[in-house]
């Protein structure tokens, strides 16, 4: 649904900046909203690697003016909490901008 090219997950892998923000972007453009947010992680406790341990996470926040806000976090914690954490910091992002706008 959200057409992330495979060769970007190929490239930078399914957990990365770059896919992170093309699932934002896709999601704003596929709702015609003026906001949108994505993320994508490792919530462990396996799947990690060394470059992306378990509680590594992209958060990213597509705005209507075609800017686009990513943010990298690291929850080591259980997947219960991580998924809670990343939850929180997706919404703050957003409250944030949306409070402060520039």
């Amino acid at each position: 649904m959200l057409d992330v090219d495979p060769k970007l997950v190929e490239r930078h892998g399914a957990v990365s900046e770059s896919v992170a923000r093309a699932l934002a972007e896709h999601a704003r453009a596929c709702a015609g909203s003026d906001y949108a947010l994505a993320t994508t992680g490792v919530a462990g406790p396996t799947g990690g690697s060394p470059e992306k341990p378990a509680g590594t996470v992209y958060v990213a926040l597509a705005l209507a003016e075609l800017e686009t806000i990513v943010k990298k976090f690291f929850f080591p914690t259980d997947r219960e909490t991580f998924k809670e954490l990343v939850a929180q910091s997706a919404l703050d992002l957003l409250g944030r901008k949306i409070l402060t706008p520039t």
